[in-house]
């Protein structure tokens, strides 16, 4: 009997020791106040300052300098020369010549040459000397190479050469005739200032029997 009561003792002390072990960390951790997390507090928001544009500043241009005007006015631009102008045209025993070339030689060369040719033609002379105008090469051959021989070929005759365009105008007897005046015109007109040639000649009719 002695021996089971101690035994019950034993066995109470060691069940009280056991559950005091255990309550100790239940008591140690609600001895601790929790601490509640603090309230996030939200900065106030501040409003970011606005660039005020500043004033424009318009910059002084500065005073041309003397001199600069007069030079100006010294060199004013140029203007390109006048091109040649060259008409020839028969009427009837009379030959029209008009127009203006730069070289006096060039001229008198054109005008030699149609009064040596046509001894009973009238020659009505307007072609003068502008030395002004540009310069061509064609105006020292015009004369024998095409022009005398155009003139005796070509019924009503009349060539002009007016803002680089060589124009042929009058009455041939075949279409050949057409082809052949207008490859020899190319040639003698040809320079730097000939832009284009235009063939007006026509075949004329043929007379009624």
């Amino acid at each position: 009997m002695k021996l089971t009561t101690r035994i019950l003792r034993q066995s109470s002390l060691a069940l009280l020791l056991f559950l005091c072990a255990c309550e100790k960390p239940k008591q140690r951790v609600s001895s601790e106040p929790q601490k509640a997390p603090a309230p996030e507090v939200s900065a106030p928001e501040v409003a970011a300052p606005v660039a005020t544009p500043a004033p424009s500043v318009t910059q002084p241009t500065p005073p041309a300098p003397e001199g600069k005007a007069s030079e100006d006015e010294g060199n004013p631009t140029s203007s390109p020369d006048p091109e040649p102008e060259l008409s020839v045209a028969m009427e009837g025993k009379k030959i029209i010549v008009s127009g203006a070339l730069r070289s006096k030689i060039q001229v008198d060369r054109i005008l030699e040459a149609l009064k040596r040719e046509f001894l009973e033609h009238e020659i009505e002379n307007s072609l003068v000397v502008d030395y002004d105008r540009m310069g061509v090469g064609w105006g020292n051959r015009v004369a024998d190479e095409f022009l005398v021989p155009f003139l005796q070929q070509v019924a009503n005759a009349k060539v002009t050469y007016r803002e680089s365009v060589v124009t042929l105008d009058g009455e041939v007897k075949s279409p050949g005739e057409i082809r052949m005046i207008a490859e020899i015109a190319v040639p003698v007109f040809s320079g730097s200032t000939t832009q284009d040639l235009k063939n007006n000649l026509k075949v004329s009719a043929p007379a009624k029997p």
